[in-house]
Formats: C-alpha cells, structure tokens, sequence
C-alpha cells in the first residue's frame, strides 16, 4: 500500500478513531432535542450505525491486541502503567460492547422485552466515557505530544456531557 494511504485512510480504522466518531455521532444523536430531516434520518439507522462502530472497535482491538493482550496475559511485567492501563480499559471495553452491539441488531430487540433492552442500553453512557479514560490514558504517556488531541476529545465529551444533561432535564420537566 502507498505510504499516504496507509497514514491517512488505515490508519484511521487502526487507531479506533473511526469507532470512536461513529460513537460519537450516535452518542450525540441522543441528545438532539430539536430534529431535521438530516436528524431523523441518522436516527432511523442509528443502531446499524452503533454495530458498524462496533465491528471497526473489534477490528482496532485485534490490530492492537495481537500484541498487546498477549503481552499483557504473558508478560504484563513488562509493561508501563499506561500501556497496562489502557489494555485492562479495553478489556473491559470489549466486556461491555459485546452486548451493546448484540442487543443493537434489530432482531435480536424485538426478542427482547422492551424494559430489558433498555437498561441493557443505558450501559452505552459508561462504556462512551470509558472511551474517553481509555485516550486519556493513552495521551497522558506523552501529554505534550498529543495536546490537541487531548484538547479536542475532552472539548468533545464535555459538550456531550451538558448536551446530555440539558435533554434529561428538559425530560424530566415533560414529565412533571
């Protein structure tokens, strides 16, 4: 492959980066509270686009894992903190998508009681911010490396955090 394909299109798909904005997108969806035409659209295959998000997450963790899971359950010595960290995060990431993307095929909702696909969804928020501790960890290896990226992710998910919040207000004022 040409340098410039695999720096700027493969690389994308091997660094989780095309996951984590495909979560995003999905994550944000959720808390529009006004919709367009646009809006409503992406919400309508907002759940194929949650399991495309989760194969290409897949496909970051076996490009990495090949060699970080092994190192980690065969010599985990020999790691550094933020290595050992962030592969235990994706451990557990791995733990929690598996039936977030699972329960996403519409098949299997429609088996399921609607009350139970829902709280089994409400693990997406946790697994959405353990994305970011993930980065963090990551970047916090070398900061000032990776300060816009930082930056930028931390910019992203407190947007989505008073996003979020802004929406369960305005519900719960509905409700009263």
């Amino acid at each position: 492959m040409p340098i410039w394909f695999t720096r700027y299109v493969m690389d994308i798909f091997q660094r989780g980066i095309f996951s984590t904005v495909t979560f995003m997108i999905v994550m944000f969806l959720g808390v529009i509270t006004t919709h367009n035409k646009y809006t409503r659209k992406l919400m309508s295959i907002r759940g194929e686009m949650s399991i495309i998000g989760c194969f290409a997450a897949l496909c970051h963790n076996v490009a990495f894992g090949i060699r970080y899971f092994v190192e980690f359950f065969t010599n985990a010595s020999k790691m550094n903190v933020y290595t050992k960290t962030a592969t235990i995060i994706s451990l557990i990431l791995i733990a929690m998508m598996i039936p977030l993307m699972i329960t996403s095929f519409k098949c299997v909702r429609k088996k399921m009681k609607a009350k139970n696909w829902k709280n089994l969804q409400k693990l997406a928020y946790p697994f959405f911010y353990l994305i970011y501790v993930h980065l963090m960890v990551l970047f916090m290896h070398k900061p000032e490396k990776h300060m816009l990226s930082i930056v930028l992710y931390t910019v992203i998910y407190m947007l989505y955090t008073v996003l979020r919040i802004r929406k369960c207000l305005i519900t719960k004022k509905r409700q009263r």
